[in-house]
């Protein structure tokens, strides 16, 4: 991936991307812009037991597995390794595939992605004695008196 493969300048409302001519920025949505945002857009393969593919991770996905905005890696030194760090750790993604008319293929995007984590949970309870069952109860033998309380509330 060159510098630039992984973000793309956009109009703040629709996150578009903007066209510079010369000095002016210009949404094909929202026409003149008096500034613009970085947005990531970052080619990925992504692989499982099943296969590979090819994908995108956007900017919401690259913002929670990074941890930081496009803007604020824009001011960091140190980009390509930044981007590395997402190799090879198992995450969990909310793919949205679309046919890509254009290059007749398919469009894999990603938008959403968490890191899974490997770390043993603990969880503490506390116990309570088991629950039992009543042992049933054997009725009188025939011609046996039975007594009855009765209860007054007066």
């Amino acid at each position: 991936m060159s510098y630039n493969d992984w973000y793309y300048t956009a109009c703040p409302k629709c996150r578009q991307t903007v066209l510079q001519t010369g000095s002016n920025l210009v949404c094909v949505d929202d026409g003149n812009l008096d500034k613009a945002v970085c947005m990531y857009r970052i080619p990925v393969k992504i692989s499982d037991k099943t296969g590979t593919i090819t994908g995108t991770i956007f900017d919401r996905a690259a913002n929670q597995l990074l941890q930081q905005t496009c803007e604020e890696a824009l001011t960091k030194q140190n980009l390509t390794q930044q981007l590395q760090s997402m190799e090879n750790k198992e995450a969990k993604f909310q793919i949205q595939v679309q046919p890509d008319l254009k290059n007749r293929s398919i469009r894999c995007t990603i938008n959403n992605a968490n890191y899974l984590h490997t770390e043993t949970t603990y969880h503490t309870s506390t116990s309570t004695p088991p629950i039992t069952t009543p042992q049933p109860v054997t009725p009188p033998p025939k011609g046996q008196n039975i007594n009855y309380l009765s209860l007054n509330m007066s």
